[in-house]
């Protein structure tokens, strides 16, 4: 019996290590990608404190117009598959934006990306934060 525990434990630490990295790029991309909008804002935007007002505004509106929504969504959504489709269709999106900025020469499609990106960031963090628990429990069932 010794050796199923050991083994569950040593699974459950790889996921947890796999998990821990995946999330650790994530959170590098998001701090990247939020950097970088700010530059692009900066170099182009004729009034640049003004359109980065209305980045805020695609960055947060979803919060309050969607998040009670996808909240109670997400709680019975498969956490994993969650959160994996969500950051991939985030990494998409935020490599889109250049492209979008390129050849539209606007940035109201930049903060409809962005719109976009918050609003799947709102399956994302419930997500992140409902499966963490359970790999809690799940090590110390099997500990």
């Amino acid at each position: 019996m010794k050796g199923v525990t050991s083994g569950a434990r040593g699974l459950s630490l790889a996921l947890f290590t796999m998990f821990w990295t995946a999330q650790t790029v994530s959170l590098f991309g998001d701090r990247l990608s939020d950097f970088s909008l700010a530059a692009l804002i900066n170099m182009f935007a004729p009034d640049p404190s003004l359109a980065l007002s209305k980045l805020y505004l695609a960055m947060f509106l979803p919060v309050f117009m969607l998040a009670p929504l996808i909240g109670a969504l997400v709680d019975r959504l498969h956490k994993g598959w969650t959160l994996v489709v969500a950051d991939l269709v985030r990494g998409i999106l935020v490599c889109c934006i250049p492209f979008v900025f390129e050849r539209t020469g606007s940035f109201y499609p930049v903060f409809a990306v962005v719109f976009a990106m918050s609003t799947l960031n709102l399956f994302f963090l419930p997500a992140k934060s409902g499966i963490i628990p359970s790999w809690c429990r799940s090590t110390s069932s099997s500990g």
